[in-house]
């Protein structure tokens, strides 16, 4: 299969049979965001970016940039199936970028909405206890950035201005904004996934219980024939 096929069947989402079973449903996503990342997203927001990086002679940035580009290729070229892998690896790409963005442009904007989304990529991929750790990792990351650029950089010059309990106020809120958007799906889909697994636990023993039938009522009429053929 070459590596347009591959896209092609990785854009497929999964089979009906497959559609609510929770793993091949984490392929599926990592698959598009990986591809739409590549295709779309990413040239997108570089071409908008990456001015603004080489007027702020931001070339560190612009190197992880590069390197998130060249490994997310790499990832749809080799066309991996580390499941592990590859949602740790989009994860910590998010926030990279995340950071780089912030970094760059301060916290208006957009940037807001990068947080949330780190949150919820957690969520889907690792579950209810990754919401809680993407989102205090963020408000350390918000803290961490207010502190260290809000006095040297002018696009952190407006946050820095203003008193700190706004900021303060504004990391608490974007904590439990996160956590309000992702904890009720992330319960969802634990739930939906337990539901799943009884259902085909019950249908494994349902299909045992009619094989089990059907050899018994084989083994019956054997005897029966068996029975025929010595009376006659």
């Amino acid at each position: 299969m070459n590596t347009y096929q591959w896209i092609r069947k990785a854009l497929k989402p999964p089979a009906h049979s497959d559609a609510f079973d929770l793993e091949s449903w984490r392929h599926w996503l990592i698959n598009v965001i990986t591809i739409l990342v590549i295709v779309f997203g990413f040239p997108v927001s570089m071409t908008l970016i990456l001015p603004r990086f080489f007027e702020q002679k931001l070339y560190l940035l612009i190197g992880l940039d590069a390197v998130f580009l060249i490994l997310a290729v790499w990832h749809v070229l080799r066309r991996g199936r580390s499941f592990l892998q590859h949602m740790i690896y989009w994860v910590i790409a998010i926030y990279i970028l995340t950071i780089s963005f912030h970094f760059a442009m301060g916290p208006q904007y957009a940037r807001t909405g990068w947080l949330i989304l780190c949150v919820i990529v957690s969520v889907l991929t690792y579950g209810v206890q990754a919401a809680f750790v993407s989102a205090f990792c963020n408000a350390a990351i918000l803290m961490v950035l207010y502190f260290s650029l809000g006095p040297h950089y002018t696009s952190w010059q407006a946050a820095w201005a203003e008193p700190r309990v706004v900021w303060y106020s504004y990391v608490v809120n974007i904590t439990l904004i996160s956590l309000a958007i992702s904890l009720p799906l992330g319960y969802l889909i634990e739930r939906l996934n337990c539901a799943l697994l009884k259902e085909r636990e019950t249908a494994k023993s349902l299909k045992d219980e009619i094989r089990a039938k059907e050899s018994a009522q084989y083994a019956l009429m054997e005897q029966e024939r068996r029975y025929r053929l010595l009376a006659e």
